[in-house]
């Protein structure tokens, strides 16, 4: 009998090691399932709460990309003498003028000039501003600019601040010929190593209708001036 009770007893304790090794492999099974869900779930909580971040291009960088992608394949005028360069589209036709360039654009009215300014005592000679040596940049309360051109803005050429003059409408009739019209002008200045530069957009308004308006292409080509010295 003592035997048969071992041998119970026996049976009973491998039992109980079964059940307790099992109920050691489904703890250990539910401890791993708990620490990935909640390794999961941490990080799909950081992510849920990490803001998305757009990057998006300055206004100044579009417009330059723009710009650039607008001007691609143009030809590019440049005098290393007086230390700038301009682009221009095609067709086109380029004129040397005292101290700069012409350029007039195959079906755009109009011209444009870029010039260093020749420097007389304490003025500046060859002015499209007036007949008269005058200071390169004036603003609005210059006195010698009056009955000439009237200061408009500063205009952003390349980075660069210029001071922006029209004739029109107060002065343009200082500006008509009998046979050629009416010459609205849009002049540019800037001051640059003590040098006077002027970029100028003239044209007739017998060559278009709103005269008053500056083409996009012109627009265009000014945005190319700058400096290479």
């Amino acid at each position: 009998m003592t035997k048969n009770m071992q041998k119970h007893f026996s049976k009973i304790q491998c039992r109980q090691k079964g059940i307790s090794t099992l109920v050691g492999i489904i703890i250990i099974i539910a401890v791993a399932i708990i620490a990935f869900g909640g390794v999961f779930a941490y990080e799909y909580f950081a992510k849920s709460q990490t803001p998305t971040i757009n990057v998006q291009p300055t206004p100044n960088f579009q417009k330059q990309q723009n710009q650039n992608s607008g001007t691609a394949g143009w030809k590019t005028y440049t005098n290393t003498q007086y230390g700038f360069e301009i682009k221009y589209s095609n067709p086109a036709k380029l004129s040397p003028i005292l101290q700069g360039i012409q350029i007039d654009i195959n079906g755009i009215a109009g011209s444009i000039f870029v010039s260093k300014l020749k420097k007389i005592n304490d003025g500046w000679d060859n002015s499209s501003l007036s007949n008269r040596t005058i200071n390169c940049i004036v603003d609005k309360n210059d006195e010698s600019i009056k009955g000439f051109y009237n200061y408009k803005d500063l205009k952003n050429i390349n980075n660069i601040n210029f001071y922006h003059y029209i004739n029109y409408p107060d002065f343009i009739g200082k500006f008509c010929g009998m046979s050629s019209g009416c010459w609205y002008n849009d002049v540019y200045r800037i001051v640059n190593g003590d040098v006077c530069y002027e970029i100028t957009y003239t044209r007739s308004h017998r060559e278009i209708s709103k005269p008053e308006q500056i083409p996009d292409l012109i627009n265009q080509i000014v945005s190319t001036f700058k400096f290479t010295k």
